[in-house]
């Protein structure tokens, strides 16, 4: 796993890169989104992909300079904010949202 984890993290390294993005609290949640697509081609079962996910983007925090911003993507991790926010993406990607769609109520 160990070799594995460190080709999936090289992988969004380079999709960082590419994408000049620094991590940041305004660019945690596209770090984020090229993890989750990165880890989404490998063979890993979905409760693993989340967790690889949420350790890619923990090394990444932790090879980022120390910052005060930083201090708030930390919290926002260790809150378990990082892993409601898959699960929300995950949860929209499988049709589980009402969003945009027209619900029909009776209004008093």
């Amino acid at each position: 796993m160990s070799e594995l984890f460190d080709h999936l993290y090289e992988l969004v390294k380079v999709e960082m890169s590419d994408q000049k993005l620094n991590l940041s609290v305004d660019t945690l949640f596209k770090v984020v989104q090229s993890a989750m697509e990165v880890v989404e081609f490998s063979r890993l079962p979905g409760k693993e992909r989340k967790k690889v996910v949420v350790r890619i983007v923990k090394r990444i925090v932790d090879d980022t300079e120390k910052t005060n911003e930083l201090s708030a993507v930390r919290l926002a991790i260790e809150h378990g904010i990082l892993e409601q926010s898959i699960d929300l993406v995950v949860a929209a990607s499988k049709g589980e949202l009402i969003i945009n769609q027209k619900l029909f109520c009776k209004c008093f």
